[in-house]
């Protein structure tokens, strides 16, 4: 059943008397020292003279507070204000605030005087009407017994914690206002402990706190005011112990008398159709012998009671509870004469109802996964009634279903058009600006957000402002952000951990210690020797969610020193493998089981890294999660050289998941492994793979048809490789993938050469093309230079070849901090076969000169170089001014790489990646 909260106190607020402010003076901090009664009536005396604050006193007097609030105001901009005198008029005007119901304007006054100055019951009640009922709750609990405020800091605590769902707290509130004199304060505590029994299930001792009003004498006027509203908790408790015919009677008794108001008859009306739904879930199985008709008259008389109410009572402020009755109840998911009926009631005139059902209507189309419709419902009702409560939640629901669509465009198009400061509006504001990189608008947007957030919203906002701060480079803001949050441990655990994470994202130098320092202080774990950390740990958790942040800090700390410090990465990862994983979700046990493969694959630890894959496909039970497993079992069986494995295992995938957005990926990648097969058949199947993936027309169809080509040639099919590399197929080409057409073409026309001269004329022009292309990397530059020089050496041109080997050794290398192996390659290459063509042509002064140039570098090949030297020395009888031979070099423990038998004994070209970069 639902639970009306506004039954036994309809308006807790407003039962909090407005005293006169002569009666309420803001009571000084007991820590601090009383003002020397000379300085206080100087300050008194001041402010007798100050026109515009004795105007607020008339005005708070008069419960007047909006006027009273520009009397302050105004007040406080006098002229050569003393600063005792500035205090007490900050202090009057949060007060007209808190009565004017601008909690976040006195909030805001309270923050600014020093601490202890500001007034317990005033700032207590600020942060219940902000909905910031963890910081009311404090502040109200601690009025003493002689204050005046007692009874209204009683009222205003039983609400706040009521609202915070502090039951404890609630039933000791309620228990000392039943203890206090005031009789009418006394009656409503009675009703509001009966109706806290009924919400817990507790039906002991509700009836004699019901009867107090129930069964007081008729002459008793305050009693006979509260008589309706104990009627309906004697509803709900007769509903409760099943006597429903007993409590549909009392409804029928609330709704005919004439003397009760609208809001008690339809809490009646609305009552009653629970009662009626409570009945048929709860009616024994029907017998054989039932009537058909007596079944379907306690059936759906719930969900036809509220159907009648909404029809008949079009403007109740209690439609929004109705319609939530029938949500509740699944009765628009369940059947289909009540959705229709929703949309007739949305095409209502009706200024109360349209703009509801409305919102009924599109959460039900957007569960039915009818978007659009949901989305068309959203901007009618802007159109329609924007300034509507429902059209306003609508709105919101709108945007948010757009983010998580991921279309933050349209969702911020829609937000645009709204013009709400509420908490949730400026959090979703925040959090678009967020997603489209406008770091310092989120965090403006956060903060405000923030400043109105409730206890609910309140972690949310606070969480997301530290987080945009950090984005935005303001880490002392969100160090400060943190501190204030000390109070509240786990919100403070998790703003420590974002901080550590951001750090770690963006690889700042402190990124470890903060790590290693949220562990050490959160983790009950005994943290590695050698760590860097603070201090033994206050506060000792661990929550859930602190857990789980210390297993992200884990796994940060993993994924930043698997390739700078393994071993230490190591220790981590086995502390993560001793957790307990029973309450991590999903992404946790994905993102440790990912790390694993990482770490291994960091170290080229192939054999560990595929059986941690295998684990992971243990380990996870998410579909995509696990075809991505696949796939990745696939990639590094090929690069530890098992391609036969691998295409055995990517097979498999394209045959377990065939529609998987993974498919072109596994179905390139294990045309690769065919292709590394070598065989006939490999090499046939290699062929076919890549044309599947050319005809899905994919990211990955420019790269496949070029190796489509390669196999085509290998396979000696050359008119087929140039078919499939038509000039028109290359223009298409993006530059990286343009490049490998281009040198896989002129690869193709050089096998042509002995039966059409011609063909190393047009392998040396695309060489030429490839050379011109804008931006090439210089791997991809030394490639195109060295193919046309091995094309200008086949054709006899010997000084060409020459020309384009010297611009390859231009580069040094070892000018490099760290050169890329492909860069020594080339540059070997060159250099010994400058050497080969230069002794055919018995220059062997140049090519001992190119040969010692090779000898003196810091590659891999020096020491072949240095023996070359010495070959040339001694067969041609070349001295150096000594007299001596160029010593040999110490033997180097890299070795030259291995002939590539796809080459067939020719000078082998380097095999480029998927991307195109070689």
């Amino acid at each position: 059943m639902l639970r009306f909260t506004t039954l036994a106190l309809p308006a807790f607020c407003s039962l909090i008397p407005l005293l006169p402010a002569a009666e309420t003076p803001p009571a000084p901090a007991p820590a601090q020292a009383a003002p020397a009664p000379e300085d206080a009536a100087a300050t008194q005396e001041e402010l007798k003279k100050n026109r515009s604050y004795q105007s607020g006193l008339a005005s708070l007097q008069k419960n007047l507070a909006s006027q009273a609030v520009i009397h302050f105001d105004k007040a406080l901009k006098t002229k050569d204000l003393s600063d005792a005198a500035r205090e007490q008029i900050i202090l009057r005007l949060a007060e007209a605030y808190v009565r004017n119901d601008k909690a976040a304007e006195a909030i805001a006054l309270y923050a600014a005087l020093p601490d202890g100055k500001s007034p317990a019951y005033w700032s207590g009640l600020a942060f219940a009407k902000a909905g910031r009922y963890v910081e009311a709750e404090p502040l109200l609990a601690s009025i003493p017994a002689e204050d005046p405020l007692y009874g209204a800091a009683l009222q205003a605590l039983a609400y706040v914690s009521r609202q915070a769902g502090d039951q404890d707290v609630l039933a000791d509130t309620l228990q000392r206002m039943i203890a206090l004199d005031d009789k009418e304060l006394k009656t409503k505590a009675q009703l509001a402990l009966a109706e806290q029994k009924l919400d817990n299930g507790d039906l002991k001792d509700v009836q004699p706190l019901l009867d107090a009003v129930l069964k007081a004498e008729e002459t008793d006027k305050l009693a006979a005011s509260l008589r309706p509203v104990a009627t309906l908790l004697d509803i709900r408790k007769e509903t409760a112990l099943k006597n429903y015919d007993r409590a549909e009677k009392l409804c029928n008794e609330l709704i005919d008398t004439k003397g009760n108001t609208d809001f008690i008859k339809d809490s009646a009306k609305l009552e009653k159709a629970c009662i009626r739904i409570s009945r048929a879930k709860n009616q024994p199985a029907p017998s054989a012998a039932a009537d058909d008709a007596d079944i379907s008259d306690n059936n759906g008389a719930g969900e036809q009671t509220i159907r009648q109410f909404i029809d008949s009572t079009p403007n109740s402020t209690l439609l929004p509870e109705a319609f939530a009755i029938l949500k509740a109840n699944d009765a628009f998911a369940l059947d289909p004469t009540m959705m229709a009926k929703l949309h007739e009631w949305e095409k209502s005139k009706n200024a109360n109802l349209g703009p509801i059902a409305r919102l009924h209507l599109a959460e039900q189309n957007y569960l039915r996964n009818n978007r659009e419709d949901a989305l068309a419902l959203v901007r009618k009702g802007i159109e329609a009634a924007p300034r509507h409560a429902a059209t306003q939640n609508l709105l919101l629901m709108g945007v948010q279903w757009l983010i998580y669509d991921g279309k933050v465009d349209e969702a911020k198009k829609l937000m645009d058009k709204s013009s709400m400061n509420t908490a949730r509006a400026l959090f979703q504001r925040g959090y678009i600006a967020y997603r489209e990189g406008r770091y310092a608008e989120a965090e403006a947007a956060f903060s405000e957000a923030r400043s109105l957030a409730n206890d609910s919203q309140m972690a949310a906002t606070t969480m997301n402002t530290a987080l945009a701060a950090l984005m935005d480079g303001h880490t002392t803001q969100a160090d400060a952000l943190a501190k204030a949050e000390k109070n509240d441990p786990e919100l403070y655990a998790r703003l420590q951990y974002q901080r550590a994470h951001f750090l770690s994202h963006y690889k700042q130098e402190d990124a470890r210690k903060a790590l290693e320092s949220f562990i050490k202080t959160y983790d009950t774990q005994p943290a590695p020797s050698g760590t860097n950390g603070s201090a033994t740990p206050e506060v000792k958790p661990p929550s859930p969610s602190i857990r789980h942040d210390v297993a992200r800090a884990h796994m940060d700390l993993v994924q930043q020193l698997r390739s700078s410090s393994p071993r230490r990465a190591r220790t981590y990862m086995e502390r993560l493998d001793g957790m307990d994983t029973s309450d991590w979700d999903k992404n946790l046990i994905r993102r440790r089981a990912l790390l694993r493969i990482a770490l291994e694959e960091a170290q080229t630890q192939y054999p560990e890294a595929i059986a941690a894959t295998r684990k992971a496909l243990q380990e996870i039970n998410d579909p995509e999660a696990a075809a991505a497993l696949h796939l990745k079992l696939g990639d590094l069986l090929y690069r530890s050289e098992r391609y036969g494995d691998a295409l055995q295992s990517l097979t498999t995938f394209m045959e377990s998941y065939p529609e998987s957005p993974l498919r072109d990926a596994a179905t390139f990648l294990a045309g690769k492994a065919a292709a590394k097969v070598n065989t006939s058949s490999s090499l046939a199947a290699a062929a076919d793979l890549f044309r599947e993936c050319v005809a899905r027309r994919g990211n990955y169809a420019p790269a496949a048809a070029i190796e489509r080509a390669s196999i085509f040639k290998r396979m000696g099919k050359i008119q087929e490789a140039l078919n499939e590399l038509s000039d028109e197929f290359i223009a298409t080409l993006k530059p990286g993938d343009k490049a490998l057409a281009l040198s896989t073409k002129a690869d193709a026309w050089q096998t042509l050469a002995e039966k059409d001269p011609a063909a190393l004329t047009k392998a040396r022009d695309l060489c030429t093309q490839l050379l011109e292309l804008t931006d090439l990397p210089l791997a991809w530059t030394f490639r195109g230079l060295a193919q046309r020089a091995q094309y200008a050496e086949k054709a006899g041109d010997t000084e060409s070849a020459l020309a384009d080997y010297q611009q390859i050794m231009a580069h040094d290398p070892s000018a490099l901090e760290s050169a890329p192996r492909q860069h020594w390659y080339w540059y070997y290459l060159s250099g010994f076969s400058s050497i080969h063509l230069l002794e055919q042509q018995g220059n062997h002064i140049a090519a001992l000169a190119i040969a010692n140039a090779l000898a003196n570098t810091s590659g891999p090949r020096a020491q072949d170089a240095a023996n070359l030297a010495r070959r040339i020395r001694l067969e041609n009888f070349i001295w150096d001014d000594s007299r001596t031979l160029l010593k040999e070099r110490p033997a180097t423990e890299e070795k030259q790489p291995a002939a590539n038998p796809e080459t067939n004994g020719e000078t082998p070209i380097a095999e480029p990646v998927p991307d195109g970069q070689p």
